[in-house]
């Protein structure tokens, strides 16, 4: 889970209404899957390096798994799925 705080805004919402908190939250959820499932993809398909350590976390939490894998060319090829839980903890003061 992802948790933050709402420190600033541009836009016109009325953060008093959870529906709109909750949308905000939805929204972020999509910009950062989307942003980084692009970034995954150039690290596995142009870059084929792991500087993430998803190897390392394969090995440390499925050790039979990695043994069976060659993660050299095995990670290029990997179906990683990217999911967040956004929630926004404080919408902060608003000036009119």
């Amino acid at each position: 889970m992802l948790e933050g705080d709402l420190l600033g805004k541009t836009f016109d919402t009325n953060f008093s209404d959870p529906k709109e908190i909750e949308q905000l939250e939805q929204d972020a959820e999509s910009y950062l899957e989307k942003e980084t499932k692009a970034m995954l993809w150039k690290l596995q398909k142009e870059y084929k390096v792991d500087i993430l350590g998803i190897g390392r976390k394969v090995k440390a939490f499925h050790p039979q798994m990695w043994r069976k894998l060659d993660w050299k060319t095995d990670f290029p090829k990997a179906d990683i799925k990217v999911t967040y839980d956004v929630k926004l903890r404080r919408t902060g003061m608003e000036m009119e």
